[in-house]
């Protein structure tokens, strides 16, 4: 078993003890059935107790890396501060753009010929007539 594994174990009985008042060695055997996927006696507050422990592992390491990026966005930041305030970036001469040309807008389209007859009739006349029967 590795030493993280045997840390998260400790983590979890020290859990149950601690928040839960079970003894140490209930929360041992609680933990090595749990482990093992049967259910114990406890299971339902050892399972619990799982996701305490890993709440608040993943708060440390989220904390941990929130950290980590501040520091390396500020160190970066203070590092381009100089370049930025001395910068003319955002002038088309510095890049050696293009004027814009304006570009005429397309017509509109054109509006369709007034109508002759109403929407709801057909334009193919009326529908043909059906014989009854004979």
């Amino acid at each position: 078993m590795t030493t993280a594994a045997e840390a998260a174990i400790e983590l979890h009985v020290q859990r149950l003890v601690d928040a839960h008042g079970l003894d140490e060695p209930t929360a041992r055997d609680a933990v090595d059935v749990y482990r093992r996927g049967e259910r114990g006696e406890h299971h339902e507050l050892v399972h619990r107790a799982a996701f305490e422990v890993l709440a608040a592992l993943q708060g440390q390491n989220v904390a941990a890396l929130l950290a980590a990026v501040r520091s390396v966005a500020e160190r970066c930041f203070a590092a381009l501060r100089p370049i930025l305030e001395t910068s003319t970036v955002g002038q088309p001469e510095d890049f050696g753009l293009v004027p814009v040309v304006e570009v005429e807008q397309p017509a509109a389209p054109r509006s369709r010929p007034a109508r002759r007859r109403p929407a709801w009739q057909s334009p193919y006349g009326p529908p043909a007539r059906r014989s009854r029967g004979r």
